[in-house]
């Protein structure tokens, strides 16, 4: 349907090997503190800042492949898997057969923190006290944890045979949880073999950031900006790595 090629075109029947590979996923809310300093004293100005957070998660999830998967399509609606290892864990608060009592739901709890310092130039030619001829920050971005123990869950499935699955094995539902329960029955052998805990933790999407600004000439600057994501747990969420040149 999406014109997939690469996979439509694969003759059913044929097994593809599927690398290790994984999602994450959160909404939070969070309350924050700021402090911020700023020393002009000396020929270089300086200043820091660090932002203490309280945060408030709502929902969360990951999924993970630890190793490589034999995946094959076969005739009808069945397909079959190979050697699995799965992780994944989510929230359940707002599983239910009963859409009118879906809300936000605080469902776990964490810490986050900002810091930064800036070293600056003054520029002795400028027109205020505020320009400077470069500027140079360091900044470490949501340094932090969510923390999931209310109405959650964390699951494990492992095999090495292979096992067919067709769309009679996950009868339609209408709570999500029933899926996890089919999940568990057809690869373990029981609905609630998978379960390993009644709690996860998911990373926040922690980065490093380094960012340089210059003057060029009066008016024209140009700057420049590296973030670099930095994974603090096995299962975080991950902001991109930029980098960018900017003239304005």
């Amino acid at each position: 349907i999406l014109s997939y090629r690469s996979i439509t075109s694969i003759p059913s029947g044929t097994p593809v090997d599927i690398e290790p590979t994984g999602a994450q996923a959160m909404a939070w809310g969070e309350i924050g503190l700021h402090y911020s300093r700023r020393n002009t004293d000396r020929s270089v100005t300086t200043a820091f800042g660090v932002t203490p957070r309280l945060l408030l998660g709502l929902e969360g999830m990951y999924a993970r492949s630890r190793s490589d998967m034999q995946y094959t399509d076969l005739p009808g609606d069945t397909v079959s898997f190979r050697d699995a290892s799965w992780d994944y864990a989510l929230t359940t608060g707002n599983f239910t057969d009963n859409s009118d009592s879906v809300r936000a739901r605080v469902q776990g709890a964490g810490f986050g923190i900002d810091l930064g310092f800036v070293w600056a130039m003054p520029d002795e030619e400028g027109e205020s006290d505020e320009d400077y001829a470069w500027r140079l920050g360091v900044s470490l971005i949501d340094a932090g944890f969510m923390q999931n123990k209310k109405s959650a869950e964390k699951h494990h499935i492992e095999f090495d045979s292979t096992i067919a699955v067709s769309n009679s094995d996950f009868p339609p539902a209408n709570d999500p949880h029933d899926l996890i329960d089919d999940a568990s029955r057809v690869f373990l052998g029981n609905q609630s073999a998978s379960l390993q805990k009644k709690s996860f933790a998911l990373g926040l999407p922690t980065a490093l950031s380094v960012q340089f600004d210059a003057k060029v000439m009066p008016h024209l600057y140009a700057s420049a900006l590296i973030v670099q994501r930095v994974k603090l747990l096995k299962n975080s969420l991950q902001r991109p790595s930029t980098l960018a040149l900017v003239p304005r």
